[in-house]
């Protein structure tokens, strides 16, 4: 890991988004478009996103921003080429580092049971489930919380 490059941004782009949107389209089918990531940090005072790359190739990130009295641990992923090098469990240190830092208690994101080894990362990192709901694709999302 210690070959690959870390960079951290903490103001939404353009640059960034098309980084967030190169990555997440070899690890999600349906990556999210640029347009979505502008709709759903427009009110955030507070962002930030992480990267590694592999060259000039991002190769992991982690993406989050303020939600009212938490921080919310938005998207991320590792592209599968790179998994099983901590990446994912980097860039999650980093981040909560960073939103203690930033005056936040408690980080929050939502995942569901597509991602095993998510629920897993978050679960040794504390992460406590606090609610669940079905999205609109009906697919039941875990909402998880843990304090900084």
């Amino acid at each position: 890991m210690d070959h690959y490059e870390y960079k951290e941004y903490s103001q939404i782009s353009d640059e960034v988004f098309e980084i967030v949107s190169q990555t997440n389209s070899q690890i999600f089918s349906t990556p999210y478009c640029i347009d979505r990531m502008y709709s759903k940090t427009k009110d955030c005072s507070k962002f930030l996103a992480q990267f590694y790359f592999d060259g000039s190739l991002p190769i992991a990130f982690k993406v989050g921003y303020d939600c009212g009295d938490y921080f919310y641990s938005w998207v991320g992923g590792v592209v599968p080429f790179y998994r099983g090098q901590k990446l994912a469990t980097k860039l999650m240190e980093r981040q909560h580092a960073w939103a203690k830092e930033q005056g936040f208690f408690k980080v929050r994101t939502h995942t569901d049971a597509r991602y095993p080894e998510m629920i897993e990362l978050n679960e040794k990192f504390g992460f406590r489930l606090i609610d669940t709901r079905i999205k609109e694709n009906q697919i039941k999302q875990l909402i998880l919380e843990r304090s900084l």
